[in-house]
């Protein structure tokens, strides 16, 4: 959806049924004070008659628009100020020195108050300056001095800016202040002028109701602020992906409508299904939609909306369902949901005051899941699911627990037990990480990640249990996934900090803090300087300097990777063309992207208009994907395809660290391949395996791919791939990564 600013949509009270009444009544004023002039004025006849005639016409303006004014398109309104200023201009000319020239002016005042109450601020400024300049002229016209004639339109303007904050005071109301979104109020109020548009123009329309799934319990296990960023991540995410014509609002709590003018319902089933795989990490989200028949009230279309949303959640939620057409209703347990994939029953708050003793509240986090879904689809990513089920059944066998499905991949299980020693016996069998390639997700570790809190000391409720351990699975997903970890206080406030600098690290994206720096790539033979890698730097003004790593992996996981990637492939082509415009040569850069990035689309869709801005040429630009991180072969293939179709170089990074095969290279879509920098190192003198490193390198030259080493620190390894025959290196012995102008004297020094 095309961001709207403030300043270009009209006031929230400019309704049609508004603009109508008051230009209406305005018009028919107008001709009055016209007719009681020219009783009163000692005017010829001839002028007598033109002004009533121009008072009729007046009358019969306002009365149609206060008959079937609704009708009109909304463009029509703005004739209606140009018309009164044509009006009163004729009606001053007409009596011209037959009175006073501040009585003739007066009624141009009535057009400066009205149309800030009409018009977004581009169109009232047009029109401000049509009425400014008429009665402008006018004055003059009439003998006025130039300081007489500023003085009325400083006044003038004065009353416009009055006017328009005033007008601009209830758009407050209309406003959710926590995503941005129109409320409830201002989604009615945008329903009905929408739902009039498309009955005059026979335009389809579809409403769209969307609800994040158990957001109660997230928000009870999370608080407040994360339940906070998560509507705020929606909002962002949903918002960027929808077109310009169609109205997102938050209409209270968790939910949220959209109105999709121009569509039918198979069309924007399509669209919000989308939508719905791009929710924050902790939730899913449900929609009902309804497509507008003709007739139909907006009360009517939102009860359709609301019955298909309900028949989405009954049906096992994280879907979306179109009115009329059945779902299936979700298997429930009593009165409990069960999880239709797994089979695993909801946890309900409710349980908590059941009497069955909790010692201890295990959380366990399905990993890879969220990635799995996204590149590969939620049918990949059911399989995780399923599979966890079954080994968590199996492991609790025989045990005094239960078990019960959270929010997204996170499952549940509530033991009683006897010692501390046997819950962590069962975390322990419970968490495990596998080599194997999960379904579809090439360089992936599949497996559970357990998160364990103790009744005995972090939490004398199972909320509070179930947040503890919520809060220890997160912690060990971060630095130890495939693992089980038990709570720790610090854990807490280790998670705030935590989302403290999420927002930070998101606000630093919008701001663009994040700075780049730039490590010459240097052909080993003679020392030319081949190209350079762009890398971020990110300087907290509280924390100081924070580690690349650390706030590019925060970026991925909170929902950032793409804006910031798109970030940094704006800031680093615009560095280029600065470099071309200085007269400093450098012959490509190297952007890191995260495969989330590459998978949504982003850089493809993105880097046509970057380039062509920045005015480089598409072969000097390579995207770098991460080996480990890889799309499976078939979704990757196509992803880094329609890159290389731009003309973009796709280079393999850190090559030889995942999983994918020499065999794999012959249809991954790539021109370059980088050797990680752990070949090069001696590990505990068993000495560089030469063998691999020679066999990588050679394998890249056969296949046509440009190949580089990284990591070079010292003269033994330049000597090594040298000796090897490897064409580009990397690393501290070349040169450190350095910020812009620093790379400028070391090229201009080397004369490269």
């Amino acid at each position: 959806m095309a961001v709207r600013r403030w300043w270009q949509e009209p006031p929230a009270g400019a309704t049609v049924r508004a603009i109508k009444l008051t230009t209406g009544i305005l018009y028919l004023c107008g001709a009055l004070s016209c007719a009681v002039a020219v009783a009163l004025l000692p005017v010829t006849a001839e002028v007598r008659l033109a002004i009533l005639g121009l008072s009729a016409v007046a009358v019969l303006i306002g009365l149609g628009l206060l008959w079937r004014g609704e009708r009109l398109p909304r463009w029509t309104y703005h004739v209606n100020p140009l018309f009164g200023t044509g009006a009163f201009g004729t009606f001053a000319l007409l009596v011209g020195a037959d009175a006073p020239s501040a009585a003739l002016v007066a009624p141009f005042l009535v057009i400066v108050v009205n149309i800030p109450f009409l018009f977004a601020l581009p169109a009232l400024a047009v029109h401000l300056a049509i009425v400014f300049g008429v009665a402008g002229a006018l004055l003059a016209h009439l003998g006025e001095s130039a300081g007489a004639i500023t003085l009325n339109l400083v006044t003038w303007l004065s009353v416009a800016a009055v006017a328009t904050y005033l007008a601009r005071l209830t758009d407050a109301l209309e406003e959710d202040q926590l995503t941005g979104l129109p409320n409830r109020r201002g989604f009615a109020r945008r329903f009905d002028q929408i739902l009039l548009a498309c009955g005059r123009d026979g335009t389809p329309l579809t409403l769209a109701m969307l609800d994040l799934d158990r957001f109660k319990v997230v928000n009870d296990l999370l608080g407040e602020e994360a339940a906070d960023r998560i509507l705020v991540d929606c909002a962002r995410a949903w918002g960027e992906r929808l077109p310009a014509n169609a109205t997102l609002a938050r209409c209270g709590g968790d939910g949220f409508g959209l109105l999709l003018p121009g569509r039918h319902a198979g069309e924007a089933a399509v669209l919000v299904n989308d939508l719905l795989s791009f929710t924050a990490e902790e939730v899913t989200a449900s929609a009902g939609i309804s497509q507008w028949q003709p007739g139909e009230s907006a009360n009517q279309l939102k009860r359709r909306a609301d019955d298909a949303l309900y028949d989405a959640k009954r049906s096992g939620r994280d879907r979306a369902v179109i009115f009329g057409r059945p779902s299936g209703a979700a298997p429930v347990d009593g009165d409990r949901a069960v999880d239709p994939v797994t089979g695993v029953p909801f946890y309900e708050r409710s349980e908590e005051g059941q009497s069955w003793f909790t010692s201890a509240a295990l959380v366990i986090e399905v990993d890879n899941y969220l990635a799995t879904t996204q590149v590969v689809g939620f049918e990949a990513g059911d399989l995780l699911l399923l599979e966890a089920a079954e080994r968590i059944d199996a492991e609790i066998e025989g045990l005094d627990a239960r078990v019960r499905r959270l929010q997204g991949p996170h499952f549940l299980v509530l033991v009683s037990a006897d010692s501390v020693a046997d819950v962590r016996d069962l975390a322990d069998r419970l968490a495990y990480t596998v080599d194997r390639q999960p379904t579809g997700l090439a360089g992936q570790r599949g497996g559970l990640t357990v998160g364990v809190a103790l009744a005995a000391r972090d939490g004398s409720d199972v909320t509070t249990l179930i947040r503890s351990a919520m809060t220890a699975a997160a912690y060990a997903k971060r630095d130890q996934p495939g693992t089980a970890v038990f709570f720790e206080p610090d854990m807490a406030e280790d998670a705030r900090d935590r989302l403290a600098l999420s927002r930070a690290l998101r606000t630093a994206i919008e701001q663009r803090e994040i700075t780049l720096v730039y490590q010459p790539q240097v052909r080993v033979c003679d020392g030319v300087l081949a190209g350079v890698e762009v890398l971020a730097r990110w300087t907290e003004p509280e924390r100081g300097p924070i580690p690349p790593g650390r706030f590019v992996r925060l970026a991925e996981q909170m929902g950032m990777s793409r804006s910031f990637d798109r970030m940094i492939l704006d800031m680093a082509l615009e560095q280029l063309r600065a470099w071309d415009d200085a007269g400093v040569r450098i012959p490509r850069i190297s952007v890191n992207a995260m495969a989330e990035t590459v998978s949504s689309g982003t850089i493809s869709d993105n880097a046509p208009a970057l380039l062509a801005r920045h005015g480089v040429e598409p072969e000097r630009l390579t995207i770098e994907l991460l080996e480990n991180r890889l799309l499976d072969e078939e979704r990757g293939a196509a992803m880094l395809h329609r890159i290389r179709d731009l003309g973009v170089r796709v280079s393999l990074d850190d090559f030889g660290t995942g999983y994918s095969s020499f065999g794999q290279l012959v249809s991954l879509p790539v021109d370059e391949l980088k050797i990680d920098r752990t070949f090069l190192v001696d590990h505990g003198g068993s000495g560089v395996d030469v063998t691999v490193i020679g066999s990588m390198i050679q394998v890249g030259k056969a296949l046509g791919l440009d190949v580089i080493a990284e990591g070079i620190e010292t003269v033994e390894q330049r000597d090594r791939i040298s000796d090897l025959d490897c064409p580009v290196g990397q690393g501290r012995f070349f040169a450190p990564p350095m910020p812009a102008d620093e790379l400028a004297r070391w090229v201009a020094a080397r004369g490269c």
